[in-house]
């Protein structure tokens, strides 16, 4: 029963993490639902690649007999996808989803979504606080809903129960004596992890919809505060225009009225062909279009679409903070120069 433990006691420790709701509680319980994920899809996949090399002699034999590969025999994935699902987590998603079927695409949506996640939240420290709570929840409930497919079934049946076991399975308010031939354990384990932990697609929808359509506001006001509506796009392009200038470029023509001049002349002609980084116009058409595009009853699609919208917005987001904050430092300098400093 060792494997089936280390699943659900990792389900009940990233479930305990998600209660306590704090960043770095939250952080826990999603490497523990990913890592849990991975084992219950590496598990099947083990097994489904050491079937079908068992069955190589049989399928040997139908082609020398020239019949057709049974579909009950065949092997749906090639060699290069078996390497790849064996070394890489989005590869082994792909392989169960679209070869073997063994999840569907929402699913797969979740677990692929999630593992970014948790890659750009620990090894680039990058993660949006705001967010990670409803993610988790989510992939939590997905994680739980795996480990109660048929398909992920992974019970080593042993009697009599060793240390822990016996413990372990009243916790789940199940008797021991009963448990091993109760086919609906899974069921019951399901019922006693998602109790307090239950996914709210409504709370989910508005959560990610307020955080994208937060930031887009913010960044509108950002800008808001340094020049006027009517300027607004006119130094935004200044902007995008002069970063692909040298810097020691600009540093030379910012005293030269000659040089200023030719710098306008120059940016007059680049605006003409230019492909405009962001707008005033792009940004309230963002922001007024993220509710309609996040407006969907199923969880994984709003994930998905967030998470593509929030790819596109995020350079653009920066791009606006690093100007900002350039122009903040340029302001201060002035006073600290007319202050002697």
């Amino acid at each position: 029963m060792q494997r089936l433990r280390l699943i659900y006691e990792q389900l009940e420790e990233a479930k305990a993490h998600l209660l306590r709701r704090s960043l770095f509680n939250l952080r826990l319980a999603l490497i523990l639902a990913d890592n849990t994920a991975e084992l219950l899809l590496y598990n099947v996949l083990q097994r489904t690649f050491s079937r079908d090399d068992s069955l190589r002699p049989l399928r040997k034999n139908y082609e020398l007999a020239g019949w057709p590969i049974d579909s009950a025999i065949a092997v749906k994935y090639s060699e290069e996808e078996q390497a790849r699902a064996e070394k890489e987590f989005e590869p082994m998603v792909q392989l169960v989803q679209r070869r073997l079927r063994l999840i569907s695409a929402s699913e797969a949506t979740v677990l692929r979504i999630a593992h970014r996640l948790r890659r750009d939240a620990f090894h680039r420290g990058q993660i949006r606080e705001d967010i990670l709570g409803p993610i988790v929840r989510l992939l939590f409930a997905t994680v739980v809903g795996l480990a109660q497919s048929e398909h992920f079934a992974d019970l080593v049946q042993k009697f009599p129960p060793e240390d822990g076991d016996v413990a372990f399975v009243e916790r789940f308010g199940l008797d021991v004596k009963n448990f091993w031939c109760d086919d609906d354990y899974k069921r019951k384990f399901g019922i006693v992890l998602l109790k307090d932990a239950e996914f709210n697609s409504d709370e989910f929808r508005a959560t990610l919809t307020n955080d994208l359509a937060g930031r887009v506001e913010a960044a509108i006001n950002q800008v808001s505060a340094f020049f006027d509506e009517k300027e607004q796009t006119e130094a935004l392009l200044r902007r995008q225009f002069t970063m692909g200038i040298p810097v020691e470029v600009r540093v030379a023509i910012r005293d030269s009225e000659a040089h200023v001049q030719e710098l306008d002349r120059q940016f007059a002609v680049w605006r003409k062909t230019a492909i405009p980084l962001v707008t005033r116009e792009w940004l309230l058409r963002f922001r007024e279009g993220v509710p309609r595009k996040l407006n969907s009853r199923h969880p994984a699609q709003v994930l998905a679409t967030y998470w593509s919208l929030d790819k596109k917005f995020s350079p653009i987001e920066a791009f606006i903070e690093d100007y900002l904050a350039a122009i903040d430092r340029a302001i201060q300098l002035e006073i600290d120069i007319a202050r002697g400093k």
